[in-house]
């Protein structure tokens, strides 16, 4: 019996943390993913321009 209300407990826990924190903030769109697809997006840019400005290993940039 006991074993049993502790796996329920366990249940409800993850249930309640998971609404918590990827449900609700989703339904609200206010999700963390939504930031880091705007900070890889950045760091696409980001690494487009080094790549670009960067001269390979005959010394000539790349993007010319």
């Amino acid at each position: 019996m006991t074993e049993t209300l502790i796996a329920a407990g366990v249940l409800v826990t993850s249930l309640t943390a998971t609404y918590f924190c990827c449900l609700r903030p989703m339904r609200r769109e206010t999700c963390c993913s939504s930031n880091a697809t705007k900070e890889l997006r950045d760091l696409r840019r980001e690494a487009a321009t080094l790549r670009h400005a960067t001269p390979d290993y005959s010394g000539k940039p790349t993007g010319q």
